[in-house]
């Protein structure tokens, strides 16, 4: 079962040992791991919880751990993920930690 997790690690210990002799194939080695990791998850039954910019905040599945006012963005949606979240098997295995939109500040003259 632990095999794939020791497969993806190899791939960040060969990215690692090469970001000094090619630093420039860093990045996109970092993109091919993140994706590898992804589909494990996928595989394994993990679902990741949608919390992109502008997503409708849901207690449900998200847990907000800042509250900024962004002009942007209506009050109430995302505003950026600091942790992603995951369901398991179609439970809550952690909320998304993301930062929120509060509504804008009433300026008293």
């Amino acid at each position: 079962m632990l095999r794939p997790v020791v497969d993806v690690f190899d791939n960040v210990e060969r990215a690692w040992l090469h970001a000094v002799s090619d630093p420039a194939q860093l990045l996109p080695g970092l993109q091919m791991i993140v994706e590898q990791f992804n589909r494990l998850l996928g595989r394994l039954g993990f679902e990741r919880i949608e919390s992109e910019r502008g997503t409708l905040f849901d207690p449900s599945c998200h847990e907000a751990v800042l509250h900024v006012t962004d002009s942007d963005l209506l009050a109430g949606t995302i505003v950026d993920e600091v942790h992603a979240g995951f369901h398991f098997r179609g439970r809550l295995f952690r909320p998304a930690r993301v930062t929120v939109a509060a509504p804008p500040h009433d300026v008293a003259d």
